[in-house]
């Protein structure tokens, strides 16, 4: 099946569901009512109002695994390892094993800029186009690529999503990943909306690179994980 960009927003609403019905789950007895006697739920019971949730999203988009951790003040922890690692084999999903991130190294991209800016590597009111007069950037500054003012559209067009299923183990390089948006018109004028654009990322990425002197994963690596202590996380790519 060719992947669609109407499809992946329709997992990103049940990834939604799931996270907004796990905190309700979660949260339920929490409120302004003033406190009972009664034990905290056993662990159980939480697992019991929780698994199903996750079971049923599973089923609903065709997740053969994950992992995750509930977290209340009121019912304590509850963790979860769900469904296959390898469809092929069966072997169970464990709570030690690594998954992808996805989007959220967006978050430590914009930290690695941020921090540059704050040294005056570049100033986040600078013009991209000062630094990437090869790409039409619309004019926008680095501020509003980081915040998704930018008005540049997107490289994740369905073009590119079908390219990627139909060869899912080739690597894009950025240049190749900005290469899709030649000719594509702009969103709207800086400033002037907001849109979810991954062409961003690339660009804030590459100007990341650019002034820290050396690949992104190892300036998010030396810049974010190494101090943060997060042992758990990497960029191997």
């Amino acid at each position: 099946m060719r992947a669609r960009s109407s499809s992946m927003r329709n997992h990103r609403a049940a990834a939604a569901t799931v996270l907004g019905t796990m905190m309700f789950a979660t949260l339920t007895g929490c409120g302004n009512s003033a406190p009972t006697a009664e034990a905290p739920p056993a662990q159980d019971d939480l697992e019991a109002a929780v698994r199903p949730v996750i079971t049923e999203q599973m089923e609903e988009m065709g997740i053969p695994g994950l992992v995750a951790i509930v977290r209340s003040p009121e019912r304590g922890d509850y963790e979860i390892a769900a469904g296959v690692a390898n469809i092929d084999t069966g072997e169970p999903v464990e709570m030690t094993d690594h998954f992808r991130i996805g989007s959220i190294t967006k978050t430590f991209t914009a930290t690695v800029a941020l921090q540059l800016a704050q040294e005056g590597k570049f100033g986040l009111d600078d013009p991209l186009e000062q630094y990437f007069p090869q790409v039409d950037t619309n004019g926008a500054t680095i501020r509003q690529a980081l915040n998704m003012t930018s008005g540049i559209p997107t490289y994740t067009t369905d073009a590119f999503l079908n390219a990627l299923a139909d060869d899912p183990q080739r690597v894009w390089t950025p240049d190749e990943l900005l290469a899709t948006i030649e000719g594509v018109p702009a969103e709207f004028a800086p400033g002037e909306g907001w849109d979810y654009s991954n062409t961003n990322y690339v660009l804030l990425g590459m100007l990341a690179e650019r002034f820290g002197g050396a690949p992104l994963k190892t300036l998010i690596q030396d810049r974010i994980f190494t101090p943060l202590q997060m042992n758990g996380c990497s960029l191997p790519a």
